[in-house]
């Protein structure tokens, strides 16, 4: 009986999700999300006051310093109804000692767009469960060195830019910190603050730490992050192989999550946007990869992790600097499901990356 209502139960919930995507004029501007900030690994930041503006609220920019990868987010803050359509923020960057400030509209359309659009999960146990309509809930402020901001809309497995922006470097007078009160606020313009906070209180790893001291800011190295190229994977497995699941990592802290053959063919409704293809598209260099496939009834998994220095280089060397250039990334893996290795290849030139992380695992049997 259980099994039954599951059946009609899931069907219903499929059949309402597939109408509302192909009906154009249902367009919700209303949704549960939460507001949270981003910095890049290294070059730690921390809002002094800020605001995401929507018609009818304000959500707050308030949160601990927040560390960790490009476009990751920290644990959300306050609950919103609206989009927002404005941005207000200044900022310290305790690696520069500097301030900035923004106050800026953002692109409200697109996130609406995205929000009611929402994308595909898939159940661990996805040959019981229909694949599972997911939904944004964060919109993610990052702030880089340079006054750099980016906006990006999140979700559990997807993460999308929605666009860049530029701040101004800002200054306080003398008398007006002098004015303010002990505490945080106060804190953020002194110096040996900023360099406890980078260095000595445990607020980031060691790792972190080494990787930025003492060098220069690679200044710029976030608007090279955003440049796309037109590239698609091809997988050369030497069985009948067959994908479940891709699922993208992007330098410019984007994110995707796309549905194989393995599930598209049992639901053949799925619309492309969320299937797995091997078309060549526009997309940005990817910082890590991990697919899923079936073989003879096993389910493996195949993690590669890209060395940056490596991917963005061979990347360039392989178009030759023809933005028109179309790339195929080329991954094989051998007959033990053991080994993978990835070559980057257009008409003319191939380049093969050798510095990966790759890990390759047997899930189970279904």
């Amino acid at each position: 009986m259980k099994k039954v209502f599951y059946s009609v139960f899931s069907f219903l919930y499929t059949l309402q999700f597939f109408s509302c995507s192909n009906n154009k004029e249902v367009r919700n501007d209303k949704f549960r999300w939460q507001a949270a900030v981003s910095v890049p690994s290294g070059y730690l930041a921390d809002v002094y006051t800020g605001v995401l503006i929507s018609d009818n609220d304000v959500a707050v920019l308030d949160s601990p310093t927040p560390t960790g990868e490009w476009g990751k987010p920290t644990d959300a803050m306050g609950s919103a109804g609206y989009l927002p359509k404005r941005l207000r923020v200044t900022w310290v960057s305790y690696f520069e000692h500097k301030f900035y400030h923004i106050d800026t509209p953002i692109d409200y359309d697109k996130m609406v767009r995205l929000f009611n659009e929402g994308f595909y999960d898939l159940h661990d146990e996805f040959t019981k469960y229909p694949p599972i309509k997911s939904e944004y809930n964060k919109v993610v402020v990052g702030f880089a060195p340079g006054g750099v901001v980016v906006i990006w809309v999140a979700g559990i497995k997807k993460q999308v830019e929605i666009g860049r922006y530029q701040a101004e470097e800002i200054t306080f007078s003398k008398e007006y910190i002098a004015g303010l009160s002990p505490g945080p606020a106060k804190n953020m313009h002194n110096i040996e603050y900023h360099n406890n906070i980078l260095y000595n209180w445990g607020v980031q790893s060691q790792e972190s730490i080494e990787k930025v001291k003492d060098k220069p800011i690679p200044y710029g190295i976030w608007d090279t992050y955003r440049k796309e190229y037109n590239w698609h994977i091809n997988f050369d497995f030497p069985n009948d192989e067959k994908i479940i699941f891709v699922r993208y990592s992007f330098y410019n802290g984007e994110k995707d999550f796309l549905l194989g053959e393995v599930v598209t063919d049992k639901h053949p409704q799925i619309p492309d946007v969320f299937r797995w293809s091997d078309k060549v598209q526009k997309n940005h260099i990817p910082m890590k990869i991990n697919f899923h496939y079936m073989k003879e009834g096993n389910r493996y998994s195949c993690f590669i992790g890209f060395n940056e220095e490596e991917i963005f280089n061979a990347f360039e060397k392989v178009t030759g600097g023809d933005a028109t250039a179309e790339i195929e990334m080329y991954i094989s893996l051998n007959h033990t499901n053991t080994e993978a290795k990835v070559v980057l290849k257009n008409k003319n030139k191939e380049v093969a990356l050798f510095n990966n992380e790759i890990k390759i695992n047997e899930w189970s049997r279904l």
